[in-house]
């Protein structure tokens, strides 16, 4: 159980654009992401138990298993029941108290925690913000070769409006030796500073290396900006079938912009064949994720007054 930070990358659509270009910037939001049986230490029958009992729901019987055991100091214990404090399962919410025992596990040199410790800090939840402190706790983390704790320490390396070069360099270092580590937030990271030219050189095919990564590794957000690297033929041969395809797949990977895109492409036919049913039925997924864009060529599309780049006002 532990606290992460992500990226989604948010398409501008072109709205007004001539070109059709599908633009993407980066944005930072922050997500909670409940990790269910990973471990940095062998799990023993209790914590295998607990973490069961965690996963079918039952937190009454998951902090019955975890309070003796982090009483005890084990460190895996004292981070699930910082964690069950954070979101309130099995006792009442208690940003404080999870701090507490995410610190015991942290000081014991827990990754899991000490990311969690970070996240806190950095956040101003449960404790003061502090990021000189979140700082601290996510390298303590990447040095163990926590890939969670390389991310986000990346992401500290980015924070500001004065970002100097160096600390680009370090962003790009981290977010590499998380995507070699087998995480597709790194290579989604890593593909977006090869893109915007960040800490290192411009490089359309490393772009598509990293995004191909990411995709590949279950990130939609990855498989949408690849789908964009198709589109537009860069670092790429152009392919507007392949494109409309990884649009598919992010939109049916939970991806609002992956939606949206498959959806226009359906109602232009571009890289498939157009179809007003099938761009109704993926602006209506989009829509479903709560995403205005989506909602908004919905309603326009059913009204028949759907152009191509709807108004974003």
């Amino acid at each position: 159980m532990m606290l992460t930070e992500g990226v989604l990358r948010i398409d501008l659509r072109g709205a007004g654009r001539s070109t059709g270009r599908w633009m993407m910037l980066r944005m930072l939001l922050v997500v909670l992401l409940v990790v269910i049986g990973v471990t940095s230490v062998s799990a023993g029958s209790s914590e295998e138990e607990a973490q069961s009992a965690y996963a079918k729901g039952d937190y009454a019987r998951a902090l019955t298993l975890t309070r003796p055991f982090a009483e005890q100091g084990h460190a895996w214990a004292q981070n699930g029941l910082g964690w069950m404090y954070q979101q309130g399962q099995g006792v009442p919410k208690d940003d404080q108290k999870a701090v507490t025992w995410y610190r015991k596990a942290a000081e014991q040199g827990y990754a899991h925690a000490q990311v969690n410790l970070g996240w806190m800090h950095k956040n101003g939840v449960g404790v003061a913000q502090d990021f000189m402190e979140a700082v601290l706790w996510y390298r303590k983390a990447a040095t163990q070769g926590h890939v969670l704790g390389q991310v986000n320490l990346g992401l500290m390396y980015l924070q500001g409006t004065d970002v100097t070069p160096e600390a680009k360099g370090e962003a790009v270092k981290l977010f590499g030796q998380a995507c070699e580590g087998g995480y597709s937030d790194g290579c989604l990271h890593l593909g977006i500073m090869y893109e915007t030219g960040d800490g290192v050189p411009q490089d359309d095919k490393e772009v598509v290396r990293y995004y191909r990564q990411a995709c590949e590794g279950g990130h939609m957000a990855g498989c949408s900006g690849l789908a964009d690297m198709y589109a537009d033929g860069r670092g790429v041969k152009k392919d507007l079938f392949e494109a409309t395809d990884l649009y598919r797949k992010a939109c049916d990977g939970g991806l609002a912009l992956g939606c949206y895109n498959i959806g226009m492409a359906h109602f232009r036919g571009v890289g498939t064949r157009p179809d007003e049913g099938e761009a109704l039925k993926y602006f209506g997924k989009g829509c479903d994720l709560r995403d205005a864009s989506n909602c908004q060529a919905y309603g326009k599309l059913r009204k028949g007054k759907l152009t191509v780049f709807p108004s974003s006002k």
